[in-house]
């Protein structure tokens, strides 16, 4: 799939996988803006975010695993690839946004770093957080912390490569989510003494990526069944999806953290997540397969993944410093009006956000984990192309 590409892709693409992908990334957008309002004590910000965050990572990590197609190929070129569809555009955007918040710091003056520290403290600093991202496996939140994303997916396809001889049987592959399921209650119920013996716990999203493997071997075994295959509008998928969407809003405000931090596999009552995230996962299965044909939607679908990594720098260098502004204005003293900017600003920045992305794919696409498109040779006049490899 061209917005997550890797060696186990797909030949085919689905139209539903592709508008859930992008339902699920403009809940990105609008949490990513909700949550400088949260701060603030916002009431409608705090529970929009929260809603938001009980489910809409565990989605991605399930799409992801639906669309698995394991291909046996050497762990180098495993790794290779890899490397270019998951790390680089990681790399890369977090590199962007190293850049974004030098401007920043330079622009503050007298406030900023380089008046108070000077240029090579500066340097200094910035060179010990590259050296980090690349031996910690750990996006940098001042610059593109969205990026943890491809980060963790890294180290989850890592570990599924591994499996991938056990997970062949459905027998094998309910074992392995099983076995993860238990990992990944243990890890939450046990952080703190876990954290102690294991600081490095977060290097590379190890502790996150026991519950991403969940949902990613989950969405396998839900593409093994057979029963979400199909699209289009009908009753009963309608039905299930107006029960999903019930249950995500009963069971969110319950689970006793406040919001759930997937990035650092705060989870909060493991019973409360799971349930939430579940059923916020298929509620988005569903709501895509009943406007599957929507054009629109699969078109922002197929470069989620360049949204998410340019999202990672309106996150910190757009919409945060909105907030406050937006507050002095009384836009979000009315859950109503709150909502309808928040919205509006969503839209917005989707709109500008995908004809760079557009730009990025076609111009430089080894920046977002793409490869430059070959063009067609030219052929004869009467001949007929030549058939695809």
């Amino acid at each position: 799939m061209p917005d997550f590409p890797s060696s186990t892709q797909p030949d085919q693409r689905i139209d539903w996988v592709d508008v859930a992908k992008a339902l699920g990334i403009a809940l990105v957008f609008y949490g990513h803006f909700v949550q400088w309002f949260v701060p603030l004590r916002v009431w409608a910000a705090t529970h929009q975010m929260k809603w938001i965050y009980a489910f809409h990572m565990p989605v991605f990590f399930l799409l992801v695993g639906f669309v698995y197609k394991a291909r046996d190929i050497p762990f180098d070129a495993f790794l290779k690839r890899q490397i270019r569809t998951r790390l680089v555009p990681a790399w890369v955007f977090n590199v962007v946004g190293m850049l974004a918040w030098i401007t920043t710091e330079v622009a503050r003056g007298a406030e900023g770093w380089v008046q108070q520290q000077g240029w090579g403290s500066l340097a200094g600093l910035c060179a010990a957080q590259v050296l980090e991202l690349l031996y910690q496996g750990r996006a940098r939140e001042n610059w593109n912390i969205v990026t943890w994303f491809l980060i963790c997916l890294f180290t989850v396809e890592l570990w599924q490569y591994g499996l991938r001889a056990l997970v062949r049987t459905t027998r094998g592959l309910i074992m392995s989510l099983l076995c993860f399921a238990a990992l990944s209650v243990v890890v939450t119920v046990y952080s703190d003494p876990i954290h102690v013996f294991f600081p490095q716990r977060h290097w590379w999203y190890i502790s996150t990526g026991l519950t991403a493997i969940f949902f990613y071997q989950l969405g396998m075994l839900m593409r093994r069944s057979g029963l979400f295959i199909g699209a289009g509008f009908t009753l009963r998928r309608l039905i299930a999806a107006a029960g999903c969407l019930l249950i995500t809003l009963v069971t969110y405000d319950l689970n006793r953290i406040g919001i759930v931090m997937m990035i650092d596999a705060r989870f909060g009552d493991v019973i409360w997540f799971f349930l939430t995230a579940l059923s916020g996962s298929l509620f988005i299965v569903f709501a895509s397969q009943l406007c599957a044909g929507s054009r629109v939607l699969q078109y922002v679908g197929r470069t989620t993944l360049t949204l998410m990594c340019l999202n990672g720098i309106l996150l910190e260098f757009v919409n945060k410093p909105l907030a406050k502004p937006l507050m002095a204005r009384g836009l979000a003293d009315n859950t109503w009006v709150f909502t309808t900017v928040a919205l509006l600003f969503t839209l917005l920045s989707l709109t500008v956000s995908l004809p760079v992305s557009a730009f990025l794919e076609r111009y430089v696409p080894w920046t977002v984990g793409r490869t430059y498109r070959r063009a067609a040779a030219a052929v004869p006049a009467g001949m007929p192309p030549a058939s695809p490899a």
